[in-house]
């Protein structure tokens, strides 16, 4: 009997050290805001490579990606600075509720606000040069989309040289396959994305780009065809 006594305290001793277990819907929405970040990002990075527009200037674009990055720093910081005000406040009431029955106190905090030394000050750096950097690029993959997939005009065909037919693969993760074009009067290659099997099929030296204005008034290429299949297309 003694022993289950002693069984039965060393449970609560350890059920009041770690806390009341998170809320399930805190769980589920903390998974869900983790997998949109991860899908707007790769989304960004599609579209950065897919939706850039001809010879763009980056400069451009620097009022909405400081936006975005003002952003992304607000709702970081906000979300974390509050999740660490109420673990705080949910601490001080278990010791409160501990110096009643006397119960273990607990010291310390969680969270990247409650880490203190040269890590926590590495986490709060991180968050603030993450955050900004990463809600730019994610507003910049979204005007570049908006740009692209907006767009109503109608498309100005511009024949170009064929430069190169290229692989490119990042950290072994992904793979882009671009044909590489030069533009008449323009001393800087460019590059569009296509799919392997265009690509394997692409042996023209010459094509049309299909260039579109933009609905951000940023022209794009929507899509390329070699020179003699858009022979018949009146220019």
């Amino acid at each position: 009997m003694l022993e289950n006594d002693t069984t039965t305290q060393t449970y609560r001793f350890e059920e009041e050290l770690q806390g009341p277990p998170p809320k399930l819907w805190k769980t589920a929405m903390g998974g869900a805001a983790c997998l949109g970040l991860f899908v707007a990002l790769c989304w960004s990075l599609y579209a950065l490579e897919r939706f850039e527009p001809m010879d763009f200037q980056y400069q451009k674009a620097t009022g909405p990606c400081v936006a975005g990055g003002l952003v992304a720093v607000g709702l970081v910081l906000g979300s974390t600075w509050r999740e660490h005000r109420i673990r705080a406040r949910e601490l001080r009431a278990r010791n409160e509720a501990a110096a009643v029955d006397g119960g273990p106190m607990e010291t310390g905090s969680e969270g990247v606000w409650g880490t203190g030394g040269f890590y926590g000050w590495g986490l709060k750096a991180a968050l603030c040069l993450g955050a900004p950097l990463l809600g730019a690029v994610v507003t910049l993959g979204l005007c570049f989309t908006a740009n692209a997939l907006l767009d109503s005009s109608q498309p100005t065909y511009v024949p170009t040289e064929i430069t190169g037919r290229l692989v490119e693969r990042h950290s072994f993760l992904a793979r882009f396959y671009k044909i590489e074009y030069l533009v008449p009067g323009s001393h800087k290659a460019e590059t569009f994305n296509t799919s392997p099997q265009i690509l394997s099929d692409f042996h023209a030296d010459k094509c049309l780009l299909h260039v579109y204005e933009g609905r951000l008034g940023w022209p794009w290429v929507k899509d390329l065809t070699p020179l003699e299949r858009g022979a018949s297309i009146g220019i």
